[in-house]
């Protein structure tokens, strides 16, 4: 139970008096995602000698909910300071995912209500799953059937106290001696819901109020253009920053792939990574969505590459750790929101010559895809040309799962053994035996004097990727959209199977034309 309780967000009721003629000592400040958060603490008030701690999210001042409102927060600390001497504040110490759901319910003395039958507390009904972890199968009428709870919660805390199985809630419940019992639930699907449902207006930065894109933006050239989208460049009508808009005809989008769309939207607004594109805002009109999202000036990686008047392993070697440092963040965000679940996805797709071959096998998948995907880059970072290549789709998908590859003498030759060594620890068929961007981070080629790959000259696979690239771009339209309907006549997707890969669909390697902040 001890590793356990360190995943779940605990809550502490505190008093708090007046200090004399001191105020409350509490600053307040809007944190992430709503949250209202302390800030700081006047050292001198009594409220240090509580167990607060500044970075405190607050849950209810005096039984009265916050409300996401740093306004009303302070109003309610001077007030109840003020008139009263003091207030009872519940606050949630660590990290509350969204989906987190805080809930207030009165107190009652009547505690034989909480006694229940077996999984049945007073209407709430409850199912232990593995892992130590509660969940709200059912509501029916009861003390709970006014409350906020909704089937499919997990809940973590009540009455500040950690729930691990249903006789744990039952005991925190008869326990709870305040006016109020504070209840912490978890949702991963509100998470995803709130996500989508905030993309159904646009909202000012100014006034708040429901406007156009062109209300809030200046729309000009277009960056780009695909089968469903093309992307322009923007500029915010306040702060004259620049931002790119990637503009959906809603009309082009079938049931499945507008949910596949959504799902890119929760995704991305879930990552915060230097190397990694943010999402900032969503705007729904009756017949397009626009995803307004950081504007990157850089180009293509390897377009790039190849324009350089020269190139070292030690520059290939920067790139690597900034793809390597980005897909850790999003491996490790996306296995903690999950519950530490791996190869769970099925979802078929990828890029042809880069997808890994447990996907071509048809089987479950997790982030160990990812890491050869990025073998295969940088495979190519290096040497200038695939690891794997092939005139037609079906060859190139036997390649692929085969996973044979190999360093050609006359290629690599000079290039310093530490790089191939941990290319090959992600070229491995076996994703149990492939190595985790954790792994590749702590490689000695990584880690290695960057004197030494400064003199390692790769100007000769700088001209074999202008090649590849010239390749790839003629064979783009017709190889991309064959090698999908190959995939697709293997296994149709279903609504189950839509949950795709948070790596492979936005990391900063994906399609190769994701941030690269390293001055090439």
């Amino acid at each position: 139970m001890a590793n356990q309780s360190s995943s779940y967000p605990t809550i502490v009721e505190i008093e708090v008096k007046q200090f004399g003629d001191a105020q409350h000592g509490l600053k307040v400040k809007r944190g992430e995602d709503r949250a209202i958060t302390i800030y700081h603490i006047d050292p001198e008030s009594q409220a240090a000698s509580s167990e607060l701690v500044e970075g405190s999210e607050i849950l209810s001042i005096n039984g009265h909910l916050a409300k996401n409102s740093v306004t009303r927060c302070e109003e309610m600390l001077d007030f109840f300071t003020s008139k009263l001497g003091k207030f009872n504040i519940i606050v949630s110490v660590g990290y509350r995912p969204r989906g987190t759901t805080f809930v207030m319910a009165k107190n009652t003395t009547t505690k034989g209500i909480f006694d229940g039958v077996d999984s049945c507390i007073d209407g709430l009904k409850l199912e232990e799953e593995r892992g130590g972890r509660v969940r709200i199968v059912g509501v029916g009428p009861g003390f709970f059937s006014s409350l906020k709870l909704n089937k499919g919660d997990d809940i973590w805390t009540i009455d500040g106290k950690e729930v691990y199985c249903i006789d744990d809630a039952r005991m925190a419940l008869k326990g709870a001696t305040g006016k109020h019992i504070s209840i912490l639930t978890y949702n991963s699907f509100r998470k995803v819901k709130s996500a989508v449902m905030n993309i159904t207006t646009a909202r000012s930065l100014t006034s708040g109020k429901a406007e156009n894109i062109t209300d809030l933006y200046n729309v000009h050239e277009t960056l780009g253009e695909g089968a469903f989208a093309v992307v322009k460049k923007a500029t915010h009508k306040v702060s004259g920053e620049p931002y790119a808009v990637k503009i959906i005809n809603r009309s082009s989008l079938n049931n499945d792939l507008e949910a596949a769309l959504k799902e890119e939207i929760s995704i991305l607004s879930e990552l915060n990574h230097n190397h990694i594109m943010k999402l900032e805002t969503v705007i729904c009109s009756i017949s397009q969505f626009y995803l307004v999202t950081e504007y990157l000036e850089g180009g293509e990686l390897f377009d790039r590459i190849v324009e350089k008047s020269a190139y070292t392993e030690s520059e290939a070697h920067d790139c690597c750790k900034i793809v390597f440092e980005a897909l850790r963040y999003a491996h490790r965000l996306w296995v903690r929101e999950k519950n530490n679940i791996d190869h769970s996805l099925k979802t078929v797709c990828g890029t042809p010559g880069y997808v890994a071959p447990e996907i071509l096998r048809l089987e479950k998948y997790g982030t160990k895809s990812d890491m050869w995907s990025l073998g295969v880059i940088t495979y190519i970072l290096i040497g200038g040309y695939p690891p794997f290549y092939a005139d037609n789709d079906k060859e190139l998908i036997r390649m692929t799962k085969r996973g044979n590859f190999e360093f050609h003498e006359e290629h690599w030759g000079e290039i310093s053994q530490g790089v191939k060594d941990m290319i090959s620890s992600m070229l491995v068929k076996d994703p149990a035996k492939r190595a985790s961007a954790s792994d590749v981070l702590a490689h000695p080629w990584m880690n290695q004097d960057k004197k030494k790959l400064r003199r390692i000259s790769l100007v000769r696979s700088q001209e074999r990727l202008k090649a590849h690239i010239a390749r790839q771009r003629l064979k783009k339209a017709f190889h991309g959209v064959f090698f999908l309907k190959q995939l697709q006549a293997a296994k149709l997707s279903t609504g189950e199977e839509r949950q795709i890969s948070i790596c492979q669909q936005n990391t900063v390697f994906a399609g190769k034309k994701k941030r690269c902040s390293i001055n090439l």
